[in-house]
């Protein structure tokens, strides 16, 4: 097993995950309930995200050869469906007469499965490095680089949490190693000691002012879009708008004053950072920026990060408003 993780990556996708958890059931250990819940999960997965190898227009439009390949693919699938042994000696299942491939990768991310999914997934990715312990710590660095975007305690609960539910798939070794990574984390510098600097996009770290000279029609329509439609104060100028992106210190009488809703603020903040083309992931988190760079309609502080990160509210045609403004940055 120590082979699968010699040359592993960070991210976690289904392919690599299948390929691990079948030689794991076949040569190590044989949890059929644990096994018919990956099968079905990343069957369903495939399903949502990729297309079939090919479907039953193969047999049907298709040769000798064709028909007999469809035929003897459809036929071993049926007759393999008794046991989780069988299924993993396939490289390919069946689903409303189309073959799909077990190997058709689909990544996993925390913004595109739900919440449990992702945590379960985590949990088979994590769970090999058992093989590769001294990759562990860097495996979780990237996690919360990549899907919590250095929101350390979102992670910490996260993992907390995870360790709860799923030890049980860990060897103690790896356990340990997990929770001497969760202590090192709660050790370090709480955020509000590091130094905060306002947003980043990732077209002005790549180009800096030549960014704004190139974009400077499309930076000024989105500006004067969030103006017009109430988004922000009226009186906000070009230049004070552009230094909430370009990773700076922001003056507190030099904040946006954000004059429409607490939630359409929340959209705007989640729309940039969503799209990972948008803005470099801050250091200090997305919701703690988002308070040093916004002041509330009466050029206030907001409370906490809570009244814009939990803020409710039915997407409408305003959400719509901002994707469309927020797209020409």
């Amino acid at each position: 097993m120590s082979g699968l993780v010699k040359n592993m990556h960070f991210d976690i996708d289904t392919s690599d995950i299948w390929v691990f958890e079948r030689l794991y059931f076949l040569h190590i250990e044989k949890d059929i309930d644990l096994s018919l819940r990956i099968i079905n999960e990343i069957q369903s997965l495939i399903i949502k995200n990729r297309e079939p190898s090919y479907d039953v227009s193969f047999y049907d439009n298709g040769d000798e050869n064709a028909k007999c390949k469809y035929s003897r693919d459809r036929n071993s699938f049926v007759e393999n469906l008794s046991s989780p042994e069988k299924i993993f000696d396939l490289e390919f299942f069946f689903h409303n007469n189309a073959c799909y491939e077990y190997y058709a990768n689909v990544k996993i991310t925390k913004s595109n499965i739900s919440l449990n999914l992702f945590h379960f997934f985590f949990t088979l990715k994590l769970r090999q490095y058992a093989f590769a312990l001294i990759h562990t710590p860097d495996f979780l660095d990237h996690q919360l680089e990549s899907n919590f975007r250095r929101d350390r305690e979102s992670y910490i609960e996260f993992l907390s949490l995870l360790l709860r539910q799923y030890s049980g798939l860990f060897i103690d070794k790896l356990t340990e190693t997990i929770n001497d990574y969760l202590n090192k984390l709660r050790k370090k510098a709480p955020v509000d000691l590091v130094e905060a600097k306002s947003f980043l996009l990732v077209g002005y770290r790549d180009y800096r002012k030549e960014y704004f000279i190139k974009n400077a029609n499309e930076f000024a329509d989105a500006f004067i879009g969030l103006k017009d439609n109430e988004f922000i104060d009226p009186d906000t100028k070009l230049d004070q708008f552009k230094r909430i992106f370009t990773q700076s210190t922001i003056q507190p009488d030099r904040r946006i004053i954000w004059i429409g809703r607490n939630v359409e603020l929340k959209w705007f903040v989640q729309i940039l950072s969503d799209d990972q083309s948008k803005i470099v992931p801050p250091i200090v988190g997305r919701w703690k920026t988002t308070l040093y760079c916004f002041a509330n309609k009466n050029g206030e502080d907001f409370e906490e990060e809570t009244v814009i990160s939990k803020a409710s509210g039915k997407p409408d045609e305003r959400k719509d408003i901002l994707k469309n403004l927020l797209e020409k940055l």
